[in-house]
Parts: C-alpha cells; sequence; structure tokens
C-alpha cells in the first residue's frame, strides 16, 4: 500500500490510511498506530486525460506551469478533470486548469 505525508504546518505531518486498511486492522481515524514508513523512489506515472492534454500542448506556459507541479499538485488537476461526468462540465474545468496554470496558481 503507497499513500502520501501531508504537511499540515510546524513540522507536523498527517498520513492518510485508507478506510479499507483501517477496517481491516480494527482502527478508526484518529486511532494512533505503529508503522513502518519507506520512501518509494518509482517514478510516479500519471496519465493525464485528452482533453487536458491537448489543452495544455496548446498552452505553452501552463503546459510549463504544470510540468514543474509536484506529482500530489498534478493528480489534483487530474482527478478534478476525471471526476465530471458531463462534457460541459469536463470543458469548463478543463478550461480553468489551463487558466490557473498560466497564471502560475495552484488550484482550490
Amino acid at each position: 500500500m503507497s499513500t502520501s505525508l501531508i504537511a499540515l504546518g510546524d513540522g507536523v505531518l498527517s498520513l492518510v490510511i485508507p478506510s479499507a486498511l483501517r477496517q481491516k486492522i480494527g482502527k478508526e481515524g484518529g486511532d494512533r498506530v505503529v508503522l513502518t514508513v519507506k520512501p518509494d523512489h518509482r517514478p510516479v506515472r500519471l496519465v493525464v486525460p485528452p482533453a487536458l492534454k491537448s489543452a495544455l500542448e496548446g498552452n505553452s506556459k501552463a503546459r510549463a506551469t504544470f510540468d514543474q507541479l509536484a506529482p500530489s499538485r498534478k493528480k489534483a488537476y487530474i482527478r478534478w478533470v476525471e471526476s465530471a461526468k458531463q462534457p460541459e462540465t469536463i470543458a469548463r474545468r478543463v478550461s480553468r486548469s489551463v487558466e490557473l496554470l498560466s497564471q502560475g496558481k495552484p488550484l482550490r
């Protein structure tokens, strides 16, 4: 299983444990556990949705910003676009993504 550490500020980190694993070990959110953490040095492979990929290819500034984002930030854009069901929503989210990336702004 892999997950990510989330920086909460002031040197405090949070580790998200998927609910299926918590159920398996009999723990709930907020419970304390002892675990071993190992770094994963494998390259992160992300699949950019075709509509977003095409839009980024048409905007060099947005593409450059996207390419420099941390994998977790890229995933946020990808998941946001992929979670849309309707073509119109996908188009709006792709357009907004390119707009934000062109301005060097994060997805909020």
